[in-house]
């Protein structure tokens, strides 16, 4: 009995699932960017030197990972559009930022981590599995800032709390990858112009009908498949 619910459960929300993948699989492109090519550039300004090295903020840049599946599920169980304009400028953007990185590849200097506390061995963990190259725009600050543009419409526009929390971890979030010297200041305003033309796309009457021709195209396959079947 139980395993019949998954399965309707799976044939119901086969557009949701779908959109997830097709997320999951932009996201998986990075690892083959993130690697020095010919030529590296340095996007570095004054600005980026009075920033200081604040180990303690690699808390905020690891709960990037526990934001982006809460903003998911969130839309998900309450608002689909959203979710589907969520995933979709995910993806978009995502093939963006791989575009820039293939034509302009930057990298960003690290300091050396001195210490064994917490902090340090989080931060030396995440050095050691994202190398410091393929930065502008910061995927980490694009997804995180289109995240607080998208719940800002439909059923979240009135959930305050929950909006203004996300708000306010996505800003410490962004803040995060220039304190922990993941990114440099250009890199992050890269990542919110980038959010904010997703974001425009995805709520402009050429985004909605951009989703909507996706969607119907879809609906078209499954509608042909089953009169095969």
């Amino acid at each position: 009995m139980e395993d019949i619910k998954v399965i309707n459960e799976i044939k119901n929300n086969k557009k949701e699932i779908m959109f997830l993948i097709i997320y999951l699989l932009s996201g998986s492109l990075y690892m083959l960017f993130n690697k020095p090519g010919d030529r590296l550039y340095s996007l570095m300004t004054e600005l980026d030197n009075m920033i200081p090295f604040t180990r303690e903020f690699i808390i905020f840049y690891c709960s990037w990972y526990l934001f982006l599946p809460i903003v998911i599920i969130g839309l998900y169980l309450k608002e689909r559009e959203g979710y589907f304009k969520l995933l979709m400028g995910f993806s978009l953007g995502m093939m963006c930022c791989y575009l820039i990185y293939a034509l302009f590849q930057t990298t960003v200097p690290r300091p050396e981590i001195v210490g064994n506390d917490i902090y340090s061995n989080l931060t030396r963990r995440i050095y050691a599995n994202d190398n410091p190259f393929n930065c502008f725009p910061s995927i980490h600050v694009f997804t995180t800032a289109y995240s607080c543009f998208v719940i800002k419409e439909g059923y979240f526009r009135d959930k305050l709390l929950f909006r203004h929390s996300l708000n306010i971890l996505g800003i410490l979030i962004i803040l995060s990858t220039l304190f922990v010297k993941q990114h440099v200041v250009l890199d992050g305003v890269g990542g919110v112009v980038l959010a904010f033309l997703m974001y425009r796309l995805m709520y402009k009457p050429e985004g909605e009908k951009l989703l909507q021709w996706i969607k119907k195209k879809y609906s078209s396959l499954m509608m042909k498949k089953k009169l095969e079947i």
